[in-house]
């Protein structure tokens, strides 16, 4: 990349924009991707936007992720909780979506000692590690979502 001489850069407007409020990001998650809202629940979405807000003002890191990180980690835990039969706040699904999700998108500064990893970890347990503790961990319990009926033919 290279400077733009003085005389095109004169010629050019500019518009500075940021990112949405914590509840429009909330709202760009949930319709998205509603099915994967709908089973992390509204108190996961807004910890998922709240992470991912979070990496945006980290100060070991130079590019945090946009709304579509948490669009990413509400999917990512959907799946993965269906494919291992737990609720999507357990966390080794939330913190493995999570990984998968924002390790890739996060940038860190110059002379930072951690990992991605190591960061989007510390984010998670700001963030989501605390609904887990203080959900129902048990087949089907994400602290929003019903737990599955039993199945009459396994008593």
């Amino acid at each position: 990349t290279a400077r733009i001489a003085s005389a095109v850069y004169d010629r050019v407007c500019r518009l500075a924009m940021d990112y949405q409020s914590a509840e429009d990001e909330v709202r760009i998650v949930s319709r998205t991707a509603p099915l994967a809202a709908a089973a992390v629940g509204s108190r996961g979405v807004e910890a998922v936007v709240a992470a991912v807000r979070d990496s945006r003002t980290h100060p070991e890191v130079r590019t945090g992720s946009s709304v579509r990180g948490a669009i990413d980690l509400v999917l990512v835990a959907h799946e993965l909780a269906g494919l291992r039969e737990l609720p999507t706040l357990e966390p080794s699904v939330s913190l493995d979506a999570a990984q998968l999700a924002l390790s890739g998108r996060i940038r860190l500064r110059e002379g930072s000692s951690r990992s991605p990893e190591e960061v989007v970890r510390e984010l998670w347990e700001r963030h989501l590690a605390p609904l887990a503790e203080g959900a129902d961990t048990g087949p089907g319990g994400s602290g929003d979502q019903p737990a599955p009926t039993e199945d009459p033919g396994k008593a």
